[in-house]
């Protein structure tokens, strides 16, 4: 429950903050880790990312969608669907590209051409092991992937907004900040993650009068 008239939320963000590494330090054991990943070339996927920081989110996003994605792909291949077959199939290619998952994207690109050519029999032929090397990735990349974190509960995310709430009526942007901090420690469901992105923009603003507005 967030205490928002003593400074327990506060203090809790601070020691999260405290206890992160370094930008450099938490690249450098990525990289480290990344290396090693059968199936990825690190060094073209900086290359292609352009930065450590849009490389690591590439990975996280990358990781995040192969379920969804895998199955949306599998559908629509036994349906049929070659129109929204070809949409997502040129997606993975792009996508696992940019994290240097190069022999994955060159599968994924001539599968491409085949929806573009409309050739079924030979979607229907090579998609299952395209299928089976792209959910594989699953277990890849988990050694970098962002650890799973906890959901947050409507009560617990209906206390954070009154707590900002008050917060912004007083100019007081630092416990702000700290409850932002906190909140990013857990797993959102899509109406709060909405919500909460609108409070990132005010909070990247440095502006509290916009904070009522948008809660």
């Amino acid at each position: 429950q967030f205490v928002y008239n003593n400074k327990i939320l506060y203090d809790e963000a601070m020691e999260i903050i405290k206890n992160q590494p370094t930008a450099v330090q938490k690249f450098c054991e990525f990289m480290q880790k990344y290396r090693q990943i059968e199936g990825i070339d690190s060094a073209a996927a900086l290359a292609n990312c352009g930065d450590e920081e849009v490389l690591q989110i590439a990975v996280s996003e990358y990781y995040a969608t192969i379920t969804r994605k895998a199955d949306d792909l599998e559908r629509f291949m036994n349906m049929g669907d070659l129109r929204n077959y070809t949409v997502l199939v040129h997606a993975i290619k792009s996508s696992s590209r940019l994290i240097g998952a190069l022999g994955l994207s060159k599968m994924a690109a001539r599968l491409e051409e085949c929806g573009d050519a409309e050739n079924l029999e030979e979607i229907l032929r090579d998609t299952p092991t395209l299928l089976k090397l792209y959910r594989g990735y699953k277990e890849r990349l988990k050694p970098v992937a962002p650890p799973e974190k906890p959901p947050l509960s409507d009560a617990e995310f209906a206390d954070a907004k009154v707590a900002i709430k008050e917060y912004a009526a007083t100019d007081d942007f630092n416990s702000i900040l700290s409850i932002v901090t906190f909140l990013e420690q857990y797993q959102l469901s899509a109406e709060q993650e909405s919500l909460f992105g609108k409070l990132q923009n005010c909070v990247k603003l440095q502006d509290t009068s916009l904070i009522a507005d948008v809660l």
